[in-house]
């Protein structure tokens, strides 16, 4: 963990750097800088992503697996509930809509009148 931390702060201090780098112009430290972004991207490939991917795989084989069925538990206790909201707010919108048309249009054509 420590050595991804430590990825991570190089990685932030080289980013700034090879900006302020490129926007001078400079042909060699461009050449430098690319050096060290694709060595940093080789690390990232062989160290820090195998370590992420095992971070992955264990929260989902531990914990993922007792949540999913809380949530599933939850959301068929609420199903109806919700469907009924969805329903609500899908009329409310229809009955907003030509009310908010009809200001968008009288702010960009204030001296056309809708329906005359």
């Amino acid at each position: 963990m420590k050595r991804l931390i430590f990825i991570l702060l190089i990685s932030f201090f080289i980013f700034f750097f090879s900006l302020k780098t490129f926007a001078t112009g400079e042909a060699e430290s461009k050449e430098w800088i690319e050096k060290i972004l694709i060595a940093m991207r080789e690390k990232w490939e062989k160290e820090a992503l195998p370590i992420f991917k095992t971070i992955w795989k264990w929260f989902k084989e531990n914990i993922w697996t007792r949540v999913i069925p809380l949530l599933k538990g939850e959301y068929e206790k609420r199903k109806p509930e919700v469907r009924e909201e969805f329903k609500r707010k899908t009329e409310e919108i229809k009955r907003e809509i030509p009310q908010f048309l009809e200001k968008i249009w009288k702010k960009l054509y204030p001296s056309l009148r809708i329906g005359k």
